[in-house]
């Protein structure tokens, strides 16, 4: 009656510490934040294929799809800054404040920015042609 006993309660000592563990990994992730969104051109309205998105506290990011669409899954609770941006376009940012289990839907329409150099001069001779006869 005492081995039966014993063998009993060594086999959900086992199962117990698993157990465990899956209890307490599926109540982090179900703690965790998301962001998505599209992102688009303010003044034609059409989607930016590759634009930059990212959370500039932790460096996590992707570039937008083929339909401009992103998303940021397993975001943490603290507060954080949304970053956005493509070539000849503003950059926008936002500060977000996310709860838990919180999804979030934040299109962006990114403002063209006109980029300003400093003058260039090309110049160039003409080539010279020797021939030996």
């Amino acid at each position: 009656m005492l081995r039966t006993y014993y063998a009993l309660s060594l086999k959900a000592n086992k199962l117990s510490i698993p157990l465990l563990f899956l209890f307490i990994t599926s109540f982090s992730f179900g703690q965790a934040a998301r962001i998505s969104g599209i992102i688009t051109n303010a003044e034609t309205g059409e989607t930016l294929i590759g634009a930059n998105v990212y959370i500039r506290e932790t460096g996590q990011g992707m570039a937008t799809d083929l339909n401009g669409y992103y998303v940021l899954d397993n975001l943490g609770l603290e507060s954080k800054t949304l970053v956005v941006s493509f070539l000849g376009f503003e950059q926008y940012e936002k500060a977000l404040l996310l709860e838990p289990g919180q999804s979030q839907k934040i299109d962006v329409a990114l403002k063209t920015e006109i980029i300003e150099m400093d003058e260039i001069d090309v110049s160039a001779e003409k080539a010279t042609r020797q021939f030996n006869i």
